[in-house]
């Protein structure tokens, strides 16, 4: 196996909202990194920038809530905004490394100067892939079990983020190993023991690099 490098950006959108302690944030995440897959483990080292305040995010989810027939959430945003700094650094180990199985660990540490908030993970990963004879349509199935700790929390963020064992499970299409579609769900991704639900595209112009699991993680 010859090592493979992949430049990557990342753009986080999160709307968060406190009803007991009545305000919301918008958390914007802005990441470029770059991810090497050598044959013994494959690492990724990036940085960014993080913006927290008033960023539309009210319009969004009161209008997703009016759609789906809920009530409106209304809370005011704090009056100050923060801008920080990212950085990450990543590595996941191979115990097993082949054309149709991976089983790693994995170690992360994203360290966020003012707005917040910082996080280290630590788990292991699994996947699987599943071709289909004489068919363009491939299935990719992934898991994921581990220990995540928020740090470096202020007052607005430390009620929303707590440490926690958690999952994730994610299955995901692809069309010519060029298009994807990504279906998956995380328990406790946020240390407050709720789970979550997303949907996800991609298109790989080039080379084959599938959306993994610690790319919809907490950036």
């Amino acid at each position: 196996m010859h090592a493979k490098r992949w430049w990557i950006f990342d753009l986080y959108y999160n709307v968060l909202t406190n009803k007991s302690a009545n305000y919301r944030f918008d958390l914007i995440t802005s990441r470029i990194s770059v991810e090497k897959d050598m044959p013994g483990a494959l690492y990724q080292i990036g940085t960014g920038f993080v913006f927290r305040g008033n960023y539309g995010g009210e319009l969004i989810q009161n209008g997703y809530h009016q759609l789906g027939g809920y009530s409106i959430i209304d809370l005011p945003y704090p009056e100050h905004t923060a801008i920080g700094w990212l950085f990450l650094i990543k590595a996941e180990p191979y115990l097993i490394n082949n054309n149709l199985q991976i089983l790693k660990l994995s170690f992360c540490n994203a360290y966020r100067t003012a707005a917040g908030p910082s996080n280290f993970q630590a788990g292991i990963n699994t996947s699987y892939q599943f071709d289909i004879n004489n068919s363009p349509i491939s299935l990719h199935a992934q898991g994921r079990l581990g220990y995540i700790w928020y740090y470096y929390l202020d007052n607005l963020v430390d009620p929303l983020f707590d440490k926690g064992l958690g999952y994730t499970l994610m299955i995901t299409g692809t069309y010519r190993n060029r298009y994807g579609i990504s279906i998956w769900r995380t328990e406790n991704q946020y240390g407050q023991h709720n789970p979550h639900y997303g949907l996800s595209f991609s298109l790989k112009p080039k080379g084959r690099r599938l959306l993994r699991i610690s790319d919809i993680m907490v950036p």
